[in-house]
């Protein structure tokens, strides 16, 4: 008899858990790991929202044109764009743009790209 309602329980506690992993990857917005592709498709979007997280003086070495800077730290004081908008971020190695992503996340935006380093872009940077 223990052995019944020991498995009626064990039953019921991976119902529970699936239905709570299946509700909470709904509602959550995720972090998308964008690759060339990814970029390439997103970068032609006119409405396609570029940030670049590092500091003001490596943003001016070179980035993607149309990017604006916003470095990371910064992220959640001056991010006021649609919360439905498509966003890339990206820094010099991948780091911070994996913290800003997170960031952005947490702020409700819905289809946030993490496209890494700048040494993953291949097209032209500019100084502008």
């Amino acid at each position: 008899m223990e052995n019944k309602w020991f498995g009626i329980f064990i039953g019921i506690l991976i119902l529970a858990i699936i239905l709570v992993n299946s509700t909470s990857s709904v509602s959550k917005p995720r972090i998308i790991n964008a690759d060339k592709d990814d970029i390439t498709a997103l970068l032609k979007k006119k409405e396609t929202i570029v940030i670049d997280v590092r500091s003001a003086d490596e943003y001016k070495t070179g980035h993607i044109e149309g990017a604006i800077n916003i470095p990371y730290d910064q992220i959640e004081s001056r991010a006021n764009y649609n919360k439905k908008s498509d966003i890339i971020v990206y820094c010099q190695n991948g780091a911070r743009s994996h913290v800003a992503a997170m960031l952005l996340q947490n702020m409700g935006f819905k289809r946030v790209y993490d496209m890494g380093g700048i040494s993953e872009y291949d097209g032209k940077l500019t100084k502008d």
